[in-house]
C-alpha cells in the first residue's frame, strides 16, 4: 500500500492519528493539497492538476479519517486543491460518512499578489527565504499582501468557523504550502525551515476544548496549547 511507503505521507499519517483520537469539541485541519504535477514554468504552478498518486492518496486520506465527527470541506480555487477535496469526499463516502463539500474559498488560495513579480522573486529567492522575508514584512506590498493583513482574514475564515460550530464538527481547509506556513507562524509561532516544510496533504490541526484551543503540528507530532479562545 502506497500509504505506508511514500515519505511525503509521514505528515498526514501523524495528523490523521491525532484527528482520529479527538473526542469532545469541534476541530479543524488546515492542509496542503495532495501531490500535483510539477509545472515546467513557474507561472503555471496554480494550474497543475494532481498526479494519479495524488488523487489516490487524497481518497485514502478520506478512508482513513475515522473520527466520529461531521466533516465539512473548503478548498482554494486551484484545480489540485479541488481535486484533493473531491478525493477526500469520495474516501469518506465509501465508508458511509456524512460529509459536506462547501466549495472554494478565495482566502485559501493565498494572499493578494502581483503574480509576475511574486513568481520572479519566489524563483530567485526560494520558498523558505521568501517566506522568512514575507513574515518579517520585508517584501513590498506592491508584490504581496502583508502577512498580518492576510492572516487576519485567514483566522476569521478558519478558526472563526469552529468557534461557533457544533461539538461534532470537523472542518477541513485545503490550501497551499505558503498559506499553511503563514498560519503555522501566526497560530503556533512556528518558523518554516528546510527541515519542517509542508508536505503534500501535510499541515496541522486545531481543536477547541472547553475555552481553550490546542494545536497539533504534524511534522514533529508535538501538541501545544494556544490559549484562551
Amino acid at each position: 500500500m502506497m500509504w505506508e511507503s511514500e515519505d511525503w505521507l509521514t505528515n498526514p499519517i501523524a495528523l490523521l492519528k491525532w484527528a482520529n483520537g479527538l473526542e469532545k469539541g469541534p476541530a479543524l485541519l488546515l492542509i496542503r493539497h495532495s501531490q500535483r504535477l510539477e509545472p515546467r514554468e513557474a507561472e503555471k504552478i496554480l494550474e497543475e492538476p494532481l498526479t494519479s498518486l495524488g488523487i489516490q492518496m487524497a481518497e485514502e486520506f478520506g478512508r482513513r479519517l475515522d473520527c466520529d465527527k461531521v466533516v465539512s470541506i473548503w478548498h482554494s480555487h486551484h484545480m489540485g486543491a479541488q481535486q484533493t477535496a473531491e478525493g477526500i469526499v469520495r474516501g469518506l463516502m465509501e465508508k458511509g460518512r456524512l460529509v459536506h463539500l462547501r466549495g472554494p474559498n478565495r482566502t485559501l488560495l493565498g494572499p493578494g499578489w502581483d503574480a509576475p513579480k511574486y513568481m520572479t522573486m519566489l524563483k530567485e529567492m526560494g520558498l523558505v527565504p521568501f517566506f522568512d522575508s514575507w513574515a518579517r514584512d520585508r517584501i513590498p506590498i506592491e508584490i504581496i499582501e502583508p502577512i498580518g493583513d492576510f492572516t487576519q482574514k485567514l483566522v476569521v475564515r478558519t478558526i472563526g468557523r469552529i468557534m461557533g460550530a457544533p461539538e461534532e464538527s470537523l472542518h477541513i481547509h485545503i490550501t497551499h504550502d505558503l498559506v499553511v506556513m503563514a498560519a503555522r507562524k501566526v497560530f503556533l509561532d512556528i518558523d518554516t525551515t528546510d527541515e519542517n516544510r509542508v508536505s503534500y496533504l501535510g499541515g496541522f490541526g486545531i481543536a477547541r476544548s472547553n475555552d481553550l484551543l490546542v494545536g497539533f503540528l504534524d511534522y514533529n507530532q508535538k501538541q501545544t496549547w494556544i490559549g484562551p479562545s
